[in-house]
């Protein structure tokens, strides 16, 4: 009856280890979408406001991903510990790509806030004025 029990168990285990690997897999999928857009917002000097709200917001989303993978390659490391230490090397390799690819968006968002900065000023009259200056000098290498 133990041994019963012992065999559904693995089963359900590696069904689960199984589910969980393809989550991963996902995962570093959306990574290398989400470098494919920095590598594409890199190569133009400045962004219009709709591609760096988009940017932003895709940065957020980013963000949370690289949460719910530690979440999941937590339960990968639970599930496989016979295989630890190749399952620290794979976490070490993924949040090296996050860490990476968050930077590169942060660093993108800090240059385009210097290159395109709008000012107010009143004028004679207490209307507004808009002047916009920009501060060149931002290089994002891929």
């Amino acid at each position: 009856m133990e041994s019963e029990i012992s065999y559904k168990s693995d089963k359900t285990d590696e069904k689960r280890m199984k589910e969980l690997i393809i989550k991963r897999s996902s995962v570093k999928g959306q990574i290398t979408k989400f470098k494919k857009i920095l590598s594409n917002i890199s190569q133009q000097a400045e962004l219009a406001s709709l591609e760096f709200a988009e940017l932003t917001l895709k940065l957020g989303k980013f963000e949370s991903l690289s949460v719910k993978f530690d979440e999941l390659q937590s339960q990968i490391e639970v599930l496989n510990a016979e295989n630890l230490e190749y399952e620290l090397t794979e976490r070490e390799n993924i949040e090296h790509d996050f860490v990476a690819n968050i930077a590169m968006a942060k660093s993108i968002i800090e240059c385009q806030n210097k290159f395109h900065r709008r000012e107010s000023f009143l004028d004679a009259e207490g209307k507004s004025l808009y002047v916009t200056s920009f501060e060149r000098g931002c290089l994002i290498v891929l």
